[in-house]
């Protein structure tokens, strides 16, 4: 059994409006009888029933009021479709629909948990169908418009959440929590956008909770929370939630230490802030250095450097520090500690000493608030740095001539003694034939 197939073609066709193939598998309804046992039925027949009646007698399953806005070129355009969860469809040419109150386009409102179905011209000799030419679906009810092949639904704009607080409050960190907005659909929700003093800092999906991090501490934060639905819009921001963070604490170990660059005369050493800053900037840095075989406890500060840009308050994100009391052919172990407010005995030059006091001048409410005992963390992993030339690698656009030899084959590997040690026997001979670098 399937849909009655359209024997005649309408008498003005929309361009925008395709005509339904005939025998077309697309729309075939297992429970329609065949066109002629199924006459077509007259519009005014159509339009007193309502569309319970015109499933054939079968009531679809109650789930709600699906309200459907459809925009035509069809003077007369018809619905024909099916409940989901039955396989009972319409009649044809099916449902009529209205005139919009408001003058634009078509209405029908069907009761059901959701619906498949195509619109026609009402004949029906043409078909409006899906891309893909396929059926349209509405899986939930709710209001909707059909335009040009395009099911949009029309929700209405989203309402705030409700219920914003702090859960928890550390010297970094801030746990928000809400609740979702009152009276709305959670199928409508799309997620959430948080505000931090007016900024936004975290656009997300559904969940309830978020935890800002990288604070700093002794700091007070406004937050206000929006909805976003399903698509896109965002709702009016609800009430302010202010939080004061904790006070405070040490700085982690300084990250990613190396020794950068090497001569016969400095060590050069590079760095990264802490990942926790422990709820203040790191102001400056102090530099640590021991012999390789003594204990790091003996360790002497040889150099302090800061850690802040003096002119705009920012954290550096690079450090360095060149070490130039070095003799060749000497080897240090170096660390770095990270201190929020340096003391003015730590300064080793006068530059220096202006540039601590400058920024104890510009020092946010967090940096004065560290306790003294609280002021230096623990020293990052050493790193040993000797006093030596590095070998002079080539560099782009460099006008000395540099000689590169492949030093290896397939067989390499399957060298007894270790192609490695090959090689190095062989590193007076190409030293000798001014090769200078070698592909391994």
């Amino acid at each position: 059994k399937g849909c009655p197939v359209p024997t005649a073609r309408p008498v003005s066709q929309p361009a925008n409006q395709a005509v339904a193939p005939k025998a077309s598998p697309k729309h075939r309804c297992p429970a329609m009888a065949s066109p002629a046992a199924a006459p077509m039925q007259s519009r005014a027949a159509l339009t007193r029933k309502s569309s319970h009646s015109l499933l054939s007698g079968v009531e679809p399953e109650v789930g709600g009021l699906i309200s459907l806005n459809y925009h035509s070129g069809w003077a007369k355009p018809c619905i024909h479709y099916r409940v989901l969860g039955t396989e009972v469809w319409t009649d044809l040419p099916g449902l009529a629909f209205s005139k919009a109150e408001n003058g634009e386009g078509f209405h029908a409102q069907i009761t059901g948990k959701g619906i498949e179905f195509v619109c026609n011209d009402g004949v029906p000799g043409g078909w409006d169908k899906a891309p893909g030419d396929k059926n349209y679906f509405i899986e939930r009810p709710g209001k909707y418009t059909l335009r040009n092949g395009r099911i949009e639904q029309q929700l209405s704009p989203p309402k705030a959440p409700a219920l914003v607080v702090a859960t928890e409050v550390g010297s970094t960190t801030v746990c928000l929590s809400w609740n979702p907005p009152e009276g709305m659909d959670e199928a409508e929700i799309g997620g959430y956008q948080v505000y931090r003093n007016g900024a936004s800092v975290y656009k997300g999906d559904r969940a309830l909770t978020w935890v800002d991090k990288d604070l700093k501490g002794n700091v007070e934060y406004s937050y206000e929370v929006t909805t976003l639905n399903v698509q896109g819009t965002e709702s009016a921001k609800c009430l302010s939630t202010v939080v004061k963070t904790n006070v405070p604490g040490k700085p982690g170990p300084p990250a990613w230490l190396k020794v950068s660059a090497t001569a016969a005369n400095f060590v050069e050493l590079t760095w990264k802030p802490p990942c926790d800053l422990g709820g203040a900037s790191v102001t400056a840095y102090n530099i640590w250095r021991a012999m390789p075989d003594q204990h790091p406890s003996t360790a002497e500060c040889v150099g302090t450097i800061i850690g802040r840009n003096v002119e705009t308050g920012q954290d550096m994100d690079i450090l360095e520090w060149k070490d130039t009391f070095v003799k060749q052919g000497e080897s240090f172990m170096y660390q770095i500690s990270a201190v929020h407010l340096p003391d003015s005995a730590m300064a080793r030059s006068t530059s220096q000493a202006q540039l601590m006091e400058e920024l104890r001048k510009k020092a946010s409410n967090s940096l004065l608030s560290v306790d003294e005992g609280e002021n230096e963390g623990p020293r990052c992993d050493g790193v040993l740095g000797k006093a030596q030339a590095m070998l002079k690698a080539p560099r782009m656009g460099d006008t000395e001539p540099h000689i590169l030899l492949q030093a290896f084959n397939w067989e390499s590997c399957y060298n007894k003694n270790g192609w490695y040690n090959v090689v190095k026997g062989c590193v007076p001979e190409l030293k000798e034939a001014c090769i200078d670098m070698l592909w391994l």
